[in-house]
């Protein structure tokens, strides 16, 4: 199993990764003439809840996937009155 140590490392490492990544694009896709004023907070919010926003992802994905996948029909067996 893994001890306490690595996980709260890897747990570090990915609220560093997120946080940056979403500083990042959060100064790269505003607009030009508007700044965000609390780029940097929104940034370490997110990255302090990466494991959730990971999940979303993972869900979002999954909805998209079953939405291409389309319904099957299948021939059905029916009663002629």
């Amino acid at each position: 199993m893994f001890e306490l140590d690595v996980l709260v490392a890897i747990y570090l490492c990915g609220w560093a990764v997120v946080t940056v990544g979403l500083y990042v694009a959060g100064k790269r896709l505003a607009e030009r003439g508007s700044a965000a004023a609390r780029t940097l907070g929104v940034s370490v919010l997110g990255g302090a809840l990466w494991p959730l926003l990971l999940v979303g992802v993972v869900e979002a994905s999954s909805i998209v996937v079953l939405t291409k996948l389309g319904a099957k029909t299948t021939p059905q067996m029916g009663v002629l009155a």
